[in-house]
């Protein structure tokens, strides 16, 4: 079924194929994993004839190999950097070894590369000469073992007698769930192996590790990138451009299943998907968050999983800004309304703080400038510095609130210490619109926000021409955030002498927020206050 030495006949480097007329970086060549009859043997109805090899494959490999010889799982140890450009080979020697650790679940939406991961895995512990069961079916499994290839039909009388000592107890098993095997058997928790799964995220799938008789990691994988998409289109029985797959993927997400399948006809794709929208409610929505916390059959074409601050957590969120625009038109005419409603939904749910970022990004954009007041807090040093960056987070409690007023008593902008009374009147400050890097802009006083979301910069900004300041204004719901540098010069080139940077964050959101050592020195940008505003809710309506 498979050669001794299959590394020599199943992993292969081929050159990328391209299109013509494209200015998308892409590599020069890949590594398939090729397919034939091997995996038709395993999965009769598998459609695959090759397959692209990720580098998240690498990842995950070192993760599960880290995890079976019981070293501490820390997050280093979890996002690799220094992958090799064929990393397929076990580097540590695994004959004999038996592990501490009970399995390791591989999660994550459906397509994503779960039970290819499984056929890499059993083709290293092959190249490796390691014993290893395969099983997708109820009815039989496959026990590669140092004499040869097993095909076993597992008939009751077969499993109850004397069933476990077939298996040496360096034995892998590596199982896929799918619809005929859901999740995995008990006769196999029985034996007492190490167990490798690529299982659904519904949460009876994997409902077993409650019960093992060791620790098991849940490993949520990355979504595919559109360059990963473009590379693989040639390995596809029918070829999409690469135009179509970028604008597909844009539109409606990364899914490699939905992108190949659906790329080339988006008529009737959009179809189908605002068909699911049709009746959809508040309550719809939040029951497809519950679902996408594992608990349902929700649909990977309107909610997305992908892993969270470590690869054992998870966070789910619109697959696309387009997704989450459709879902506001269907729920109401009214959409700060809509997206007011579907942040309190979003933000009681520590996996969907993704969602819940996207649109407080769009929100402060429309309720900042109408002037208001909110509470914040300094932000504290962090412990955390290096040689490029000096780190900022929130003070953790530790800290009195201030208090931002916008358009208050002729100021655009003031900071205090005491909150303002309800029926308070503020009012609007001046609306501009920027292009940034643009040389020529002339600065007045006024709030102001980028011509399109599609520019990567802050989110706004308010100056104040008196003492030549402007506070920046950044949307973060990421563990970590990037301080837009270029943004921070390119504002000094207007004139910008002073700044203050407030964070705008979801709450209970760990903030890790550096900022540029030069920027300490008396050559970089003075920014001596740096502040995290949460915001709770939003207005439902907003006064004209």
């Amino acid at each position: 079924m498979l050669a001794r030495e299959p590394q020599t006949t199943l992993f292969e480097t081929r050159p990328v194929q391209r299109d013509t007329s494209t200015e998308i970086n892409l590599p020069l060549d890949c590594v398939v994993l090729k397919g034939g009859d091997w995996v038709r043997e395993l999965q009769p109805d598998s459609p695959f004839t090759g397959v692209l090899i990720r580098d998240e494959y690498a990842e995950a490999l070192r993760a599960i190999v880290k995890w079976f010889l019981a070293d501490e799982m820390t997050e280093d140890a979890m996002e690799v950097d220094d992958i090799e450009p064929t990393p397929f080979v076990f580097d540590v020697p695994l004959k004999g070894l038996v592990s501490e650790n009970r399995g390791f679940v591989l999660l994550g939406d459906p397509g994503i590369g779960k039970t290819v991961l499984l056929y890499v895995l059993l083709v290293l512990r092959l190249q490796a000469q390691l014993p290893t069961i395969y099983q997708s079916r109820a009815s039989h499994l496959y026990y590669f073992a140092d004499d040869g290839v097993y095909l076993i039909n597992l008939t009751p009388s077969l499993i109850a007698t004397n069933f476990k000592s077939q298996f040496h107890k360096s034995t892998w098993c590596l199982i896929d769930s799918n619809q005929s095997l859901d999740t995995v058997p008990m006769f196999i928790q029985d034996l007492d192996l190490f167990i490798v799964q690529a299982s659904s995220p519904r949460p009876h799938c994997y409902a077993w590790i409650d019960k093992a008789t060791g620790p098991v990691y849940r490993y949520f994988m990355k979504p595919w990138t559109l360059p990963e998409l473009l590379v693989s289109r040639m390995l596809q029985r029918k070829v999409c451009s690469e135009a179509q797959i970028e604008f597909f993927s844009t539109r409606y997400g990364t899914s490699p299943r939905l992108v190949h399948a659906n790329a080339s006809h988006l008529s009737e794709y959009e179809t189908s998907l605002l068909r699911k929208m049709v009746n959809i409610t508040y309550e719809g929505v939040a029951k497809l968050v519950r679902e996408s916390s594992l608990g349902g059959a929700v649909s990977h074409q309107l909610v997305t999983i992908s892993p969270g601050a470590t690869r054992h957590d998870f966070q789910s969120t619109f697959p696309t800004r387009y997704i989450y625009e459709k879902f506001l038109d269907h729920l109401s005419t009214h959409k700060l309304e809509a997206a007011a409603l579907l942040y309190d939904i979003f933000v009681q749910n520590p996996n969907t703080r993704a969602p819940a970022g996207l649109i407080l990004e769009d929100a402060v954009n429309e309720v900042f400038p109408r002037g208001g007041q909110w509470s914040f807090v300094p932000m504290t040093k962090s412990n955390r510095t290096g040689k490029k960056y000096t780190h900022w987070k929130d003070p953790n409690g530790s800290t009195t609130p201030q208090y931002l007023h916008l358009g208050y008593l002729g100021h655009h902008i003031a900071i205090g210490t005491t909150r303002h009374p309800v029926g308070t009147v503020y009012v609007a400050l001046p609306l501009k619109f920027f292009l940034p890097g643009a040389p020529a802009l002339q600065l007045v006083d006024g709030y102001y926000r980028p011509s399109s979301r599609l520019q990567e910069t802050f989110d706004a900004f308010i100056y104040e021409s008196a003492s030549k300041t402007a506070t920046v204004l950044q949307v973060t719901t990421g563990k970590a955030h990037s301080v837009k540098k270029g943004g921070i010069e390119w504002l000094q080139s207007l004139g910008v002498e002073r700044f203050r940077y407030i964070a705008i964050s979801t709450p209970n959101t760990p903030l890790d927020l550096p900022f540029p050592n030069e920027w300490n020195t008396s050559t970089g940008p003075s920014i001596p206050e740096k502040y995290l505003l949460t915001v709770e809710s939003l207005p439902r309506h907003l006064e004209s």
